[in-house]
């Protein structure tokens, strides 16, 4: 009975939405081998030249272009960009997503950005284009209805985290495989409260480090670290979630970091996986 009744919540709550927000095109679909590169340690060891030579394409993902030595030689054709940072009044965070826009502005490869509609500035590069997701939130089991709106972009899974927006317009894009690198997600083994209950977390990345203050940008207050593992629970929940939609739709998925605590898709070594690749858009 208490699953009728969520799933009844859900449906209302992914129609108001549905009927707020913007409405967006399903992307044209492109049979590509596509690799998505996330910020974590871990991506700093994949062999990108193996992979190019086979003529995967490359996404990367919120601030990335930071290390522009990376993100200029590795020319990534797909830009995903859903981060709450990027909304945060913090001064010192807006400086950061100016200086990223700035980045962005300077590309010189056709790039798409993967966002939600009317969330990013308009860029004055006619090398970007604007691929848009939508943003009406429809979680809990994954039912034919659920799975029709999702590949109409009518609605998602959830979106706790960056890489899972990505892997879901890959997804409704009918690539053929998807390549992760970069997806420790085992930042939580570094956070810690101070004697004022402040959250703090020392967030480690392929191009360096930095550390959190929850607090001073509102994202956890103090006395609700609660919030902080009730967002990771929801965060591993929706990697499940994109994992049994890609595999109902035939989209394989293989996360090459083998050590990261996301355990819903298959994993596999880069190197070994990538030797055996015979011809262009071979399954495997």
């Amino acid at each position: 009975m208490r699953a009728i009744i969520d799933e009844i919540i859900d449906f209302f709550s992914w129609l108001r939405l549905f009927l707020k927000n913007k409405k967006c095109k399903i992307p044209k679909p492109c049979q590509e081998n596509v690799v998505i590169v996330g910020n974590g340690p871990s991506a700093a060891s994949f062999p990108y030249k193996l992979y190019e030579e086979k003529n995967y394409k490359f996404c990367c993902v919120n601030y990335a272009a930071e290390d522009q030595s990376f993100f200029f030689s590795l020319r990534p054709k797909y830009y995903c960009l859903i981060d709450p940072l990027m909304y945060n009044s913090d001064e010192r965070q807006k400086e950061k997503n100016i200086k990223l826009f700035k980045i962005l502005e300077s590309v010189d490869w056709e790039m798409n950005i993967i966002c939600y509609k009317n969330t990013m500035p308009q860029f004055n590069n006619e090398k970007i284009n604007f691929c848009y997701i939508n943003n009406n939130t429809f979680r809990g089991k994954i039912t034919s209805f659920k799975n029709r709106l999702y590949l109409n972009n009518q609605a998602n899974s959830g979106f706790q985290n960056v890489i899972i927006a990505a892997i879901y317009f890959f997804i409704i894009s009918k690539v053929d495989q998807i390549i992760l690198t970069g997806i420790d997600m085992d930042f939580f083994k570094d956070c810690y409260v101070d004697e004022n209950n402040n959250l703090y977390e020392t967030t480690r990345h392929f191009y360096g480090e930095y550390k959190l203050d929850f607090s001073k940008l509102r994202l956890v207050n103090r006395g609700e670290i609660y919030f902080y593992f009730y967002s990771l629970y929801k965060t591993f929940l929706d990697f499940s979630r994109i994992a049994e939609l890609g595999e109902k739709n035939g989209v394989r998925i293989v996360n090459t970091c083998l050590q990261s605590f996301v355990d819903s898709f298959e994993k596999k070594d880069s190197k070994n996986l990538i030797k055996r690749y015979e011809k262009r858009n071979e399954k495997y």
